[in-house]
């Protein structure tokens, strides 16, 4: 019998790649019409997360699920030690976590999707989704990376960590986050909204890097938010 080394959640509190099932059981259960899935390895789990999920609108049970590209990875993760060379981590009560995080959309199909990398305790946590959602669509790909962003947020909040370095390339996600840009729209209105919400839970500490410039992390939440369109 096979041994299960990952574990995948396409649908559930909160979505990615989780390395025992007991993380993953803490995500679907008692969830909606959750889905999730075991993998023997990673690339697996990377690529049934760009599935189309079973229950999307649509989907006819004779419809073969879209194949994303794979995002680039070459080698087993490095960890927090290499993570700790490369970033200014934090220590002690500092920041414990960081994540990468980036938007896609797909203009066939008028949705939108994020990437996230998180890095944390020793490993690296993949998240991505796509969603359609007509008002915010209209934002284009910033929705995904401002969804990506409140994902960062939220799975930090839902792991117990307080603090977070937080890497993006598109300067909306600080600035709407920090108020230095007004939010007028409903979607940067929810974002400015959720950061409020939550500042005195979770100190986040925003790190402007420049896209598509040969940074691992930052093309490989490109790469996940592209997945989720099954780019």
């Amino acid at each position: 019998m096979s041994k299960n080394n990952f574990y995948a959640v396409r649908n559930g509190y909160t979505t990615g790649i989780f390395d025992t099932w007991d993380e993953c059981k803490k995500q679907v259960d008692g969830f909606q019409n959750c889905e999730y899935k075991g993998f023997r390895t990673r690339q697996e789990a990377i690529d049934y997360l760009g599935e189309v999920p079973d229950n999307a609108p649509g989907k006819s049970s004779g419809r073969q699920p879209r194949k994303p590209s794979r995002p680039a990875i070459s080698k087993q993760p490095e960890g927090i030690k290499t993570w700790q060379k490369t970033h200014k981590l934090l220590t002690g009560e500092r920041a414990t976590a960081i994540a990468y995080v980036d938007g896609s959309y797909d203009a066939r199909t008028n949705k939108f999707a994020y990437g996230v990398v998180i890095s944390h305790d020793g490993r690296e946590i993949y998240l991505n989704n796509s969603y359609h959602n007509k008002e915010l669509s209209t934002m284009r790909n910033v929705a995904g990376e401002l969804m990506g962003a409140e994902t960062a947020m939220r799975w930090c909040l839902h792991q117990g960590v307080s603090h977070l370095q937080l890497y993006y390339d598109y300067e909306g996600i600080e600035k709407w986050a920090t108020g230095r840009w007004k939010a007028n729209k409903p979607g940067t209105k929810a974002y400015r909204h959720f950061c409020n919400s939550i500042s005195n839970r979770l100190i986040v500490e925003f790190k402007k890097v420049k896209g598509h410039s040969g940074d691992k992390y930052n093309d490989l939440a490109d790469s996940l938010a592209k997945a989720a369109l099954g780019l």
